[in-house]
């Protein structure tokens, strides 16, 4: 059960559920004479399979949730694996287009690195940044400290923009790195992003759970004091509610 709601499916409820079947089986003449109706008892029950139903439903809701996160954290740490390499070729990269006399592309790459990773590329000069440029880097700024999803948004964004440079795509190729690959990790990084955050997501058959149980309550607290006397010469039912 959910920790931190009051009302919660337990063996008490669903004794209570017992109890009252149990008594409902001597029939509608002894529960006149108990003072009972097979209406009190039936809502017993009722609200006892619900809050048990719900509370299965729930536990199997969080099952599937958590394997649901575990997808995706396993699906965020590959994508984080593929960006450090992609990083660690970035520099690389500029400096063979700075040799290849592809300054332009050289010098958009550093500030992109520089812009994502904090990455020094000391041998291409870092020339100041056009506006076009400076729109192109606040989108795959790294944000300090920044979670998940933001930071596949901004990768997502920088592969978009590397695949859209022919030059510095046949340069990523040249080392292994190649436009398919790039796309992929792009696509999956904004599948990362899109996906939301790490973190568990509340079973909405919990308030379900707990409305049945506190009507079980309500029933159970009316008919107490009836449902005692009903059990006190009868050894069966005295057992059942002992655990009521």
């Amino acid at each position: 059960m959910t920790k931190g709601v009051a009302d919660w499916y337990t063996p008490r409820i669903a004794k209570r559920a017992e109890l009252a079947r149990a008594l409902k089986a001597k029939g509608s003449a002894w529960l006149r004479g108990a003072r009972l109706t097979e209406a009190d008892l039936d809502e017993i029950i009722r609200h006892g399979d619900e809050a048990k139903a719900a509370d299965r439903e729930q536990q199997a809701q969080l099952a599937e949730h958590h394997v649901e996160r575990a997808g995706r954290a396993r699906s965020a740490a590959d994508v984080t694996e593929r960006e450090d390499d992609l990083a660690a070729t970035l520099p690389a990269v500029a400096h063979d287009l700075q040799v290849a006399g592809h300054r332009e592309d050289a010098t958009f790459l550093a500030k992109l690195s520089f812009a994502r990773y904090r990455m020094r590329t000391h041998d291409v000069p870092v020339e100041p940044t056009t506006e076009s440029e400076a729109t192109t880097i606040r989108k795959i700024e790294r944000v300090e400290r920044s979670d998940v999803p933001t930071r596949a948004e901004g990768l997502a964004a920088l592969c978009e923009t590397l695949a859209s440079r022919p030059r510095i795509v046949r340069a990523l190729g040249a080392r292994g790195l190649d436009a398919a690959a790039l796309r992929a990790l792009g696509e999956d990084a904004a599948e990362v992003a899109a996906s939301g955050r790490n973190s568990p997501r509340a079973a909405e058959a919990t308030a379900r759970e707990a409305a049945a149980v506190r009507a079980q309550k309500v029933k159970w607290s009316a008919l107490r004091g009836l449902i005692r006397r009903a059990c006190r010469d009868d050894r069966e039912l005295g057992a059942l509610l002992a655990d009521c």
